[in-house]
Formats: C-alpha cells, structure tokens, sequence
C-alpha cells in the first residue's frame, strides 16, 4: 500500500479529531505486507502521538526504514517518509533530490524468498495548493474578479516552478532505477500527472498498477481539484500485478493505493 497520511491530520484539517484512528485502523485492517507513508509524522512527546509504536502493534509489516525532514521540540516531532514491510530488510538508503522543502524519496532493499526487490517510496515537489484553496474557493464565491486574477497569477507562478522541481527530482529518480542491482517497485505521491515529465521519466518501462489491474478514473488527490491522479505504483515488467484499487476513504487529501504482485 501507498498513501499520504498528512501528517495523520495532525493539524485537524478534518475538523474531526478521530481521523488520526480511522487511518490507523484502515491501516490495520489492510494489513499490508509493504507499507509505503509519505507525510508521515511520529512523535515522542505526550502531547501528540507516537505513531510508529502504534503501527508496530497493528500490523505485520513491523521491520522499518523512516527517514526525516524535520524536527521539532527537540525532536520530539518528526515529519518524513517511511516504509514498513513484514519481509526483512537489507540494504536502506536516501536518494538525495537535493532539493527545498521536505521533498524526499528513499530506497528500501526487502529479502523475499530468496530474492531482493527494491522499494522506492517518493515524495514529489509540491506547489502547496492546499494553502490557496481556501482564498480560491471564497474568491469564486464572492464573484472577485480582481482576487481571482491574481490566484490565477500564483497559481502559475507555484505550477512553473514545481514542474521545474519535479523534472529535475524525476531525472536523479530515473538515474537511481536504472542504476539498481535489484528490480524495482516505485510507490508514491508525484504531485503530477500521468500526462507530465517527471511521470513519464520515473516511469520508463515499468507497469502502472492502476493501468494494469485498475478501474474508473483513478482519482487519488482529493482537494480543491478532485479529479487529479497523482500517486501511483509502479512496478518493474517482470513483476506481476494481480490486483489494484484506488481505496474509496476520505481520510486524507490523498486516496491510498493498494495493489497485489507477485514475482
């Protein structure tokens, strides 16, 4: 499975303070043997929540490689990336995307029977439409057309800029499958399109899950724009891909992923 958690709402972006449980336990209950979390927040002060040793209770997928981005409270509070898998893991490591913001894509070698497959786990550039969604839907309401013009005008200025991040970030991304002693799953949140570069880059040869095995529109982000495909996972060719769904929870702005392979 792959899903962006935000942060496990940890903001109450939800308005509803049992969002944090309901992804733990759709979390449980999906009991996958490979969990890739982008936005991922754990915390060892008590005034939050330590969400690594609640998922280490609740699933099988128990052996971990989190990286972090930043830290706060001493580092207390941490925000990354993490991959959690049931199988072992052997050889971990950072692609460095050399990049500002919190961006971040890691490398997760698992020893399935006898063999090693390596899980990327990505997180894209974003152009933080999150932030402006709210002025953009008040702006639309209120029929300002002067306010609406320049939420245009940023709007393009933070597109612009994140296809140049994201063009560069796919470009150090499709240099570190090719060079992969092992074959490859990518899981992750692009932030783009299957219509864009950095997609069309990470991908190359590899099977879309969702082509393969997927129905419908495939919908993952759940913002302002509701109709965007923007996290995927993407598997090597000679990995099957059994089965795929785009999970029907709103308990993020993203829709996790779920797909079953077999080597």
């Amino acid at each position: 499975m792959s899903f962006n958690v935000r942060l496990f709402d940890l903001y109450n972006w939800s308005d509803n303070k049992s969002t944090r449980n309901k992804i733990l336990d759709f979390i449980k209950e999906t009991d996958a043997n490979v969990l890739c979390m982008q936005e991922f927040f754990n915390s060892n002060d008590k005034h939050y929540f330590n969400t690594l040793d609640t998922l280490l209770k609740v699933q099988k997928a128990r052996n971990v490689h989190d990286v972090y981005s930043a830290m706060m409270h001493d580092g207390l509070n941490q925000f990354g990336i993490a991959t959690m898998s049931a199988e072992s893991i052997g050889k971990r490591g950072i692609i460095n995307l050399d990049s500002a913001g919190h961006n971040m894509a890691i490398y997760t070698d698992l020893q399935i029977q006898g063999e090693t497959l390596r899980v990327m786990n990505l997180h894209l550039a974003s152009i933080h439409l999150s932030e402006m969604e709210d002025d953009i839907e008040s702006h639309l309401e209120e029929n300002d057309q002067e306010k609406q013009l320049n939420d245009a005008k940023l709007l393009w200025k933070r597109l612009v800029g994140g296809f140049k991040n994201r063009a560069y970030q796919a470009d150090v991304i499709r240099a570190a499958i090719d060079s992969s002693p092992h074959k490859v799953i990518v899981c992750g949140d692009f932030n783009d399109t299957p219509g864009s570069y950095a997609y069309h880059t990470i991908r190359g040869n590899m099977n879309d899950a969702f082509i393969e095995r997927g129905k419908g529109a495939g919908t993952t982000y759940l913002g302002l724009f509701p109709t965007l495909r923007i996290d995927f996972i993407l598997c090597d060719p000679s990995i099957e891909i059994h089965s795929f769904t785009t999970e029907g929870i709103r308990l993020s702005d993203h829709r996790p992923l779920v797909a079953e392979i077999g080597l």
